[in-house]
């Protein structure tokens, strides 16, 4: 999958490791940060498409590692109009589509539901785009599609579809649910 390959090619010293309580394979390895700062970082990949396989590796990255931070990685299709090829979204709210009633004359309701991003991450959030504007941009690796990347906040959408449609009626949906997101993660 092309995001484990993009860890493991931005991590120094990586190492893929054969989990001691699970029987996943964990790539492992540090990212520098600021001030010289380090930051260990350890990775697996879902074995199957839908939330319940994320919750599966979720649940043996807690067993094998009990991380401090986790983050999900992942490629999604944007929604925005704004938002173009290789901008990074960066989460605080995740609205699930699959929510939905079928009425007697096959009518769709769709219910949906949102979660926030805790309090503690939401406080590193702000404090990122308070210090580099609200739509900051870098500058893209080698290679890139473009030279500059931006990068934005909002919510994403997440179920267990692949959204492949364009015009389909779960993007409608979600910019009904919440005009400001971002992507649909599939």
């Amino acid at each position: 999958a092309p995001e484990k390959t993009a860890i493991d090619n931005i991590l120094q010293n990586c190492k893929i490791e054969d989990g001691k309580k699970t029987v996943r394979k964990y790539s492992k390895g540090f990212l520098q940060g600021a001030d010289d700062f380090s930051h260990s970082v350890v990775m697996t990949q879902q074995l199957n498409q839908g939330n319940e396989s994320v919750v599966a590796a979720y649940k043996d990255l807690v067993a094998e590692f009990n991380p401090k931070l986790m983050i999900l990685f992942g490629i999604a299709g944007s929604i925005h109009e704004k938002s173009k090829l290789c901008d990074v979204c960066i989460i605080n709210q995740v609205i699930d589509y699959d929510k939905r009633k079928e009425g007697a004359e096959g009518k769709i309701e769709e219910r949906g539901s949102a979660y926030r991003v805790g309090a503690k991450l939401l406080v590193y959030i702000n404090e990122f785009f308070n210090k580099h504007g609200e739509f900051p941009k870098f500058d893209a690796c080698e290679n890139s599609f473009d030279p500059k990347f931006e990068i934005r906040v909002g919510p994403i959408g997440s179920g267990n579809a692949v959204v492949g449609n364009p015009a389909s009626k779960i993007k409608l949906w979600l910019k009904d649910f919440n005009s400001k997101t971002l992507a649909v993660e599939t």
